[in-house]
């Protein structure tokens, strides 16, 4: 149970933490990797629940799946701020 009662505390200190970031700039860039970091943490919330073969195997899935997600995110932020330096439309605001 303390896992459990740890983990809920530590997500609710990683959410602080976003919104602040959030709220110094909303176009921070960061996004991908404050996804990385919540999912290292559940990675950890796995090794003390099951220990390192169920954690390692999470953050092999973790990187096959989100490894694609990040490379997409970084490609549509550089089209997008291309466009808008050449006078295009920003999508995102």
């Amino acid at each position: 149970m303390d896992v459990y009662v740890t983990m809920a505390a530590i997500g609710v200190a990683y959410a602080w933490l976003v919104y602040f970031l959030r709220e110094q700039d909303p176009d921070h860039g960061l996004t991908p990797w404050l996804v990385v970091v919540g999912d290292g943490l559940i990675v950890v919330g796995m090794y003390w629940l099951y220990g390192a073969e169920v954690a390692v195997q999470l953050v092999v899935l973790l990187a096959l799946a989100g490894a694609p997600q990040i490379v997409g995110y970084y490609v549509a932020r550089i089209r997008q701020r291309k466009g808008a330096s050449q006078g295009g439309l920003r999508l995102d605001g």
